[in-house]
């Protein structure tokens, strides 16, 4: 399933929430959610949704082809008509409208036209007032987290805290670059000695040979 979350709830919750609607759904197979898209708009007030109708075609073999894009449309918790007590979660109630408008679109998904819906699913016991009805078949939805994402708050440093950063920084590089520094000079040091060594050597090896050919001569 991808959640294409375009409203400030916790992505991960409401992915969630639509799996447990999917468990609880009398139709749609398991594959349902492998290739399932759910848009989440925002709203100031209703709970509402659409989606994609699913087609059933009759050939050589029965072959069903499932809708692949849910669009539902929350409001955010203060513009639901029952006010939350949490103003960064849903009600109950407003959760399990949720949960049957989500389930409703899945009828349609799976090509059913609403006199095809199975058993409330066309009329609405939530409606009008999508209030929170005890004993209802969504109630499993009440326990369900959908909150709010918590704001980020931006910090704002003083001129003092960034010239403490700046010069913290500026130590740590001079110390970087002393030890890296070090290590070249260690280097430097080593190779100057070959150097040192190799030009004596070859300085010796050329007075040798100097001298073997001058007796070589002679004979």
């Amino acid at each position: 399933m991808r959640i294409d979350n375009k409203t400030k709830y916790k992505t991960a919750e409401l992915k969630k929430f639509f799996y447990e609607c999917i468990k609880h759904s009398p139709v749609c197979p398991d594959k349902f959610a492998k290739n399932l898209t759910v848009r989440v708009n925002p709203a100031k007030y209703r709970i509402s949704g659409r989606a994609y109708l699913g087609k059933v075609f009759h050939h050589f073999k029965k072959k069903e082809v499932l809708g692949f894009l849910i669009t539902m449309i929350i409001p955010k918790p203060e513009g639901y008509h029952l006010k939350p007590v949490d103003k960064n979660a849903l009600p109950a109630g407003a959760k399990a409208s949720i949960a049957w408008v989500f389930i409703h679109e899945m009828h349609h998904c799976a090509g059913k036209h609403h006199n095809d819906m199975a058993g409330s699913y066309f009329n609405n016991p939530h409606r009008p007032e999508w209030s929170d009805i005890a004993g209802t078949s969504e109630a499993w939805a009440h326990d369900l987290p959908l909150t709010l994402e918590t704001p980020k708050v931006k910090v704002v440093k003083t001129s003092l805290q960034k010239a403490e950063e700046k010069l913290e920084h500026c130590r740590l590089k001079v110390k970087e670059h002393t030890a890296k520094l070090n290590k070249r000079k260690t280097l430097l040091k080593k190779w100057n000695k070959k150097l040192k060594y190799y030009t004596n050597r070859m300085l010796d090896l050329s007075v040798g040979e100097t001298a073997c050919n001058g007796k070589d001569e002679s004979k």
